[in-house]
């Protein structure tokens, strides 16, 4: 209770400071304007307006934390529940937007207010939830949510929990989170090497714990249909995909999410190209500007054509592109917006980006799209990787120096591919069991 009061004044009181950094920092402004936006949206109205208890509270930030609990929410609002959805970040505004207009009266959304707290306003977390059962997902606790979990009347579980770096973190940082964990109900680590890192660091607990990642039922689910998705997607994108059938399916090589300052490309692309390998990049921004400078990036490298792919492209411009391309291969640019896990059933080789930089992006998806996976050293963050391991170590390749990494491509085309099969079995068959596993949460559970 001491802490709750400490942590409300000091909220208040840095709150006109960031009203008056309003004037000179753009990315306060926009964070403000964002968190504001829940007044004027029906689909951020309480429950409790109607009189409503929802059956259960989830909280996400970033959208991979979204696609970790979707599966769950979906399912749960198939069976009537009604959901209340908060999430920290504007990256998944629009799909929480989508989803409440799907489910106008099961589902209520809520920008989680960060810079803009008032405990006096219907929007707080505490004025504006109702549900018994609330579930987090990986690791943001706020101490907002943690206050609103800990109510006598309120259980409080976490979805994709991950102890990974634990050790390395602040004392302080470390006391905190051992003050949370221990307060959850369930919780459903990421891999089973978490649940193992949760016993030697609490020791006898009262937590009930298991091992479940829900990203692989998104990620097969698209996987599935990526052939009618892609052809949907724009006739360009078909062009090119029936264009790919014209390589050996040993060298197809994508770069996904690709950033340029990674610096992974050498002078021995030209080679490989003649060697009868094909090179295609998907670029994490797709701004002009940003391609201009990939493309003049790509040429300090190559002197092989640079060819675009764009959704907004005319027939006559795509059959034109890979009418050319048939007679001088060279490397392409897929300026193609949301189809990326689609993208990689299509590739025996994938580099994923973000391992030279702050943390590497997605493995799952190439991985189930039975890829070798290429990634820099920058994996601290992922439990993809960790999961990986697990299952099908020998498709992933952390390549240390970003100038090996093609090399290490060109050694690897002469490799098999692991079965995915048992991987994938897994998710499916045990997706049903683990959704009733939630679902046996009780209300009223007084916290420990």
């Amino acid at each position: 209770m001491i802490f709750k009061i400490l942590y409300t004044l000091l909220r208040l009181l840095l709150l006109p400071v960031f009203y008056i950094f309003i004037l000179v920092n753009k990315k306060i402004k926009e964070r403000i304007f964002f968190e504001s936006k829940n007044k004027f949206d029906q689909n951020a109205l309480s429950f409790k307006k109607n009189k409503i208890i929802a059956d259960y509270l989830f909280e996400v930030s970033s959208e991979g934390e979204l696609e970790q609990a979707l599966p769950v929410i979906k399912n749960l609002l198939k069976k009537g529940n009604k959901i209340e959805l908060v999430f920290s970040s504007d990256s998944v505004e629009k799909k929480c937007m989508d989803l409440a207009k799907l489910n106008p009266d099961l589902l209520r959304i809520l920008r989680f207010k960060i810079l803009t707290f008032n405990p006096f306003s219907r929007f707080y977390i505490l004025n504006w939830a109702t549900a018994k059962r609330i579930i987090l997902v990986r690791y943001d606790f706020f101490p907002e949510l943690i206050f609103y979990g800990m109510k006598k009347d309120v259980s409080m579980s976490l979805i994709a929990g991950t102890l990974k770096n634990y050790e390395s973190k602040h004392p302080l940082i470390k006391r905190y989170l051992s003050f949370v964990y221990l307060r959850f109900k369930k919780i459903i680590m990421a891999t089973n090497n978490d649940i193992l890192l949760f016993e030697k660091i609490f020791g006898k607990h009262k937590v009930e714990l298991r091992s479940y990642d829900f990203r692989p039922i998104q990620i097969l689910g698209r996987q599935q249909r990526y052939v009618s998705s892609l052809n949907i997607h724009s006739e360009a994108l078909s062009e090119y995909i029936g264009f790919l059938s014209n390589f050996d399916i040993k060298k197809k090589v994508i770069f996904g999410s690709f950033w340029d300052d990674e610096n992974i490309f050498t002078k021995d692309v030209d080679n490989l190209i003649d060697q009868g390998f094909h090179f295609a990049i998907v670029p994490h921004k797709l701004s002009e500007s940003d391609l201009l400078s990939l493309f003049n990036y790509l040429k300090n490298y190559t002197q092989k054509p640079v060819y675009e792919i764009n959704a907004d492209m005319e027939p006559s411009e795509f059959k034109s592109v890979i009418s050319y391309a048939k007679k001088e291969p060279g490397i392409f640019i897929l300026n193609i917006k949301g189809v990326l896990c689609e993208l990689y059933k299509n590739f025996t080789h994938a580099y994923v980006a973000g391992g030279y930089r702050l943390s590497v992006h997605s493995l799952l998806e190439p991985a189930f799209a039975n890829c070798h996976v290429y990634f820099g050293p920058k994996i601290h963050r992922s439990t993809e990787f960790d999961l990986l391991c697990e299952w099908v170590s020998s498709n992933i390749h952390l390549v240390e120096n970003p100038e090996e990494v093609l090399n290490t491509i060109e050694r690897n085309s002469r490799s098999n591919i692991e079965s995915t099969q048992s991987f994938s079995a897994y998710y499916l068959d045990n997706f049903n069991e683990v959704i009733e596993w939630i679902e046996d949460i009780p209300e009223g559970i007084e916290n420990a």
